[in-house]
């Protein structure tokens, strides 16, 4: 049993917060769509999948098309984030997950940030060599500092949108400044690791039927992250 709350957290942003039956010492993730304002709806199979497995999700809206790129809106959402968790009697486990245009701002975020709230950062599908809102340069030049989070970096062999040599990259440069990250290539496309499927004549996201075994692949992976 999972409980569903949407809340205004900042302006005229709201988001979701999932909360499963057993949430004593759960973790928590802060996920952040991509580059579409306003989508958080495109998480929530991932979200409900996390929740399922018992870990407290959040999922704001917020617009990379904003005056300032969607930065006071992120880090409204992390300063909610933190409030919900001490909240929820959890305030010590918190893992930010971005997708796509919201992996770099995620990367950026944490990396930029010697004392990120967040212990752990994964993204999913991203491109991380050009600047982000979130951070004072791009991901891939922050990478060259050692960061005391835990990374994790996965992308779909068959994405058409951002290629994978991209989380490969940032990858080589982590390690090389001895970060803790992982790399993962799973056979799926840009919507598949949010455990989707675009559909070409609405031009959305719409929620798997089924997973396939890449998609499965990616939930297990972000799930032992989390935990």
């Amino acid at each position: 049993m999972i409980a569903i709350r949407t809340e205004r957290y900042y302006s005229d942003y709201y988001a979701d917060t999932l909360v499963p039956a057993d949430a004593d010492d759960a973790p928590v993730a802060l996920l952040w769509h991509g580059i579409t304002p306003n989508t958080r709806a495109v998480m929530r199979p991932l979200a409900v999948a996390l929740a399922t497995r018992g870990a407290i999700v959040i999922v704001p809206d917020w617009s990379p098309t904003s005056e300032d790129g969607g930065r006071t809106a992120l880090q409204a959402s992390v300063d909610w984030t933190v409030e919900r968790a001490r909240d929820l009697g959890t305030p010590n486990r918190r893992c930010l997950i971005g997708w796509s245009r919201g992996a770099r701002a995620a990367l950026g975020y944490v990396l930029d940030r010697p004392h990120s709230p967040f212990q752990r950062v994964a993204g999913l599908a991203g491109q991380y060599a050009i600047p982000i809102a979130t951070a004072s340069r791009p991901p891939l030049e922050l990478a060259k500092e050692r960061s005391s989070a835990r990374v994790l970096l996965l992308h779909g062999t068959r994405d058409t949108i951002l290629p994978f040599d991209g989380s490969q990259r940032l990858h080589d440069v982590l390690r090389e400044a001895g970060t803790a990250s992982e790399i993962l290539a799973v056979d799926t496309d840009h919507a598949g690791v949010i455990l989707t499927r675009f559909d070409e004549e609405l031009q959305v996201c719409l929620p798997e039927r089924s997973l396939t075994a890449g998609e499965r692949a990616t939930l297990d992976a972000i799930g032992r992250f989390v935990f």
